[in-house]
């Protein structure tokens, strides 16, 4: 899972475009996607919760998410957002989103 991973990082973004939300939320599902090893309940709305009750990513994995998109799009999420409860992939994408801005 790691050259995934690794791979998919090395399409990332220049430091001069700044991409749209909707790319933003692709590459994202495409990280969680790859953390939840298949394990995902519900994939197709953006407010599906990250942990047991959507995407099925354990506390670690989330945490690994917020890496992932870090090297992705070279902002760190806020990890504010794991203490505000179930943190959804909307949640996420708004802040990388914000963070680029």
């Amino acid at each position: 899972m790691l050259r995934a991973v690794t791979s998919f990082w090395r399409s990332g973004y220049t430091p001069t475009s700044v991409p749209t939300r909707d790319q933003i939320l692709e590459d994202v599902r495409h990280l969680a996607s790859l953390r939840s090893q298949g394990r995902a309940r519900d994939q197709g709305s953006e407010d599906v919760p990250l942990g047991p009750s959507g995407l099925d990513l354990d506390s670690i994995a989330i945490a690994e998410l917020f890496l992932d998109c870090a090297g992705r799009f070279g902002v760190s999420p806020p990890l504010q957002l794991l203490a505000e409860g179930q943190p959804t992939l909307a949640m996420l994408v708004d802040a990388i989103s914000q963070a680029l801005r």
